[in-house]
């Protein structure tokens, strides 16, 4: 796109925002000048004005007025008869309060979106324009994540939490379970499948990504919302008295507040388990005690023990569905965040893309347009209909553009870096990382914890095997409530 059309599309943009047709006082816009991480609102969004949220004060959010954004929590529970995820209670309603407060059922809460439309213009220069629209309109698409497989979805649902682990071989997404981790995508899409649900993938990332830059008018979502997990929670800390056969690990007292109660740990060759106590043990050591996930460990002066990712619903005190826990307990400014509804959206821990991927021997990105069909991964010799999509830069670095519109094909929701050199403020804030291997990638998104300021919603990983399973890998939900 050239200077002189992107300059065209934000001087209208900004005309009709002040006074033109309640057409265009309908859409929602915010342009970006490939310098700054901070951009414009246009259209309706132009006299709109957000502030993040905490557990403290509420901020202002006059964007959840809007119907774009008019999004609600509903619990999910699977329906062995119908075989499919249901609705059985609404936001608001006595019937999702009860269940909320007993959680005795096995249900997921969800935060369901509305269709929208969009216009998602990126020139060479890396200048962004965004549009959406409530209606469609000439020009429009519709949003990735509600178009799927040539059927249009009115409401789609985003876990509120990423999966959790509910035990026996079980995930959900509620409240008091941590993410569940050291898995395979596979099995992610095994266990939501048995759900009814299926896993997050890029559809429901960008999608994500263009509600949040036009509420947020930054691409650098930390500055707005908060900075989630920084470097303190990742650190490994070493076992200093050695157990047998204990539900607890003994570390040195000046570790004692990395590893709050409530929070989680993660002990070598072990899953997660819930801190449900932090105790002097002698003058120069603390015992943490956990709750019992499973076989009693066998801890050495060896073993390495992981502040844990934090328990969902850590950031359920926030007043408001955009902004920061800020007075959860951390050693080093750690932090859980509500993003457009959904906890710890980046940061906490990676999540898997479900449908994107490296192909083999090549630096070419792949995307299932069916992911909620066959989900399998492509070979070079059986692509099974995933479509080829932007080249991917084979290194690291901070994000300073992303592929241009035109490159992008039909594929003009996504978010991909076309060239790094930026920072961690602008023009992204967001890192991406890839290297020369040659064999098959999966992709990771977020960041997890130990990254601090390089995490967002724009950062990409493609580094990891197709069939890695990590302490820190996880992933959200998808419900679709006509499937």
């Amino acid at each position: 796109m050239s200077d002189i059309l992107y300059s065209s599309l934000v001087l209208s943009s900004k005309a009709d925002s002040g006074g033109g047709s309640s057409d265009n006082q309908d859409l929602l816009g915010v342009s970006f000048d490939g310098t700054n991480a901070a951009g414009t609102r246009t259209y309706g969004a132009a006299d709109l004005s957000f502030t993040k949220s905490t557990d403290a004060a509420a901020g202002t959010d006059p964007f959840r007025d809007n119907p774009i954004y008019q999004g609600y929590y509903v619990l999910v529970k699977y329906n062995s008869t119908t075989q499919k995820a249901e609705i059985v209670a609404y936001e608001g309603t006595k019937k999702y309060d009860d269940m909320i407060t007993a959680n005795e059922e096995d249900f997921d809460v969800v935060r369901m979106f509305p269709l929208f439309y969009f216009k998602h213009i990126i020139d060479s220069q890396g200048k962004i324009q965004i549009v959406l629209s409530k209606t469609a309109k000439t020009g429009f698409k519709p949003s990735p994540m509600h178009y799927r497989n040539g059927v249009l979805h009115e409401w789609i649902g985003i876990t509120r939490y990423a999966w959790g682990n509910a035990g026996s071989g079980t995930i959900a997404s509620r409240a008091g379970l941590y993410p569940l981790t050291n898995t395979t995508r596979a099995d992610f899409e095994t266990k939501a499948r048995a759900r009814g649900m299926r896993v997050f993938g890029m559809k429901e990332l960008s999608a994500l990504q263009m509600l949040g830059a036009v509420k947020y008018a930054n691409l650098n979502w930390q500055t707005a919302i908060g900075p989630g997990f920084t470097e303190a929670p990742a650190t490994d800390r070493t076992v200093t008295v050695a157990q047998e056969n204990a539900n607890s690990v003994i570390l040195s007292a000046s570790y004692a507040a990395d590893f709050p109660v409530g929070a989680s740990i993660y002990l070598a060759s072990n899953d997660f388990r819930t801190i449900t106590a932090n105790e002097t043990y002698s003058e120069d050591d603390t015992m943490i005690e956990v709750s019992f996930g499973g076989s009693p460990f066998t801890s050495t002066t060896s073993t390495k023990v992981h502040g844990g990712l934090a328990i969902n619903g850590s950031a359920d005190a926030v007043k408001g569905l955009d902004g920061q826990n800020t007075s959860m307990h951390t050693s080093g400014g750690r932090r859980s965040i509500i993003t457009l509804g959904i906890e710890n959206l980046f940061g906490n821990c990676w999540k898997f893309l479900t449908d994107t991927m490296r192909m083999n021997g090549t630096s070419v990105s792949y995307f299932n347009p069916d992911p909620d069909g066959d989900n399998t991964y492509p070979e070079d010799s059986n692509l099974r209909g995933w479509q080829a999509g932007p080249t991917i830069l084979t290194t690291e670095g901070y994000i300073k553009r992303f592929t241009p519109t035109y490159s992008l094909g039909d594929l003009t929701h996504l978010s991909i870096p076309a060239e790094l050199g930026g920072n961690q403020s602008n023009p992204v804030g967001d890192y991406q990382y890839s290297n020369a291997a040659t064999e098959r990638k999966c992709c990771l998104f977020g960041g997890g914890l130990g990254l601090g300021a390089v995490a967002g919603p724009f950062f990409l990983v493609w580094r990891s095997g197709l069939g890695v399973s990590w302490w820190y890998i996880g992933a959200l939900g998808v419900f679709i409530p006509d499937l």
